[in-house]
């Protein structure tokens, strides 16, 4: 009898039941926190994400226009209507031979600025 007193009031000091309930609630707690940080981190990322894609669509369409009126002052200049627009196009192509030949280049620089950021 005296050894199942014993052992009923060591349970009563563990209280696993209570333990047990206190463990499951911590851990409910941690990974309802943890869904709260991935949230907070997605909606960071989508906001960055269109604020970026914003800020390429603008710009598309500066260099849009800015080369069309660059086309067209080269075509009064010249006194031509396909003149002016022939050499924005050539520059354009010229820009995208430097971009592709130096494109591992590029990439490596790029690859090492997220590097360094995280």
């Amino acid at each position: 009898m005296n050894a199942y007193l014993a052992e009923k009031s060591a349970l009563k000091i563990f209280d696993i039941d209570r333990l047990l309930a206190s463990l499951q609630g911590y851990i409910e707690t941690k990974v309802e926190l943890v869904k709260l940080d991935a949230k907070e981190e997605l909606q960071s990322v989508i906001a960055k994400f269109l604020v970026l894609g914003l800020l390429v669509i603008l710009g598309l369409l500066t260099v849009l226009f800015f080369s069309f009126g660059i086309a067209y002052f080269l075509n009064d200049l010249l006194d031509s209507n396909i003149w002016g627009f022939a050499i924005v196009g050539v520059l354009y192509l010229l820009g995208s031979i430097l971009v592709f030949t130096n494109r591992d280049r590029i990439l490596g620089r790029i690859d090492e600025s997220i590097k360094s950021n995280d």
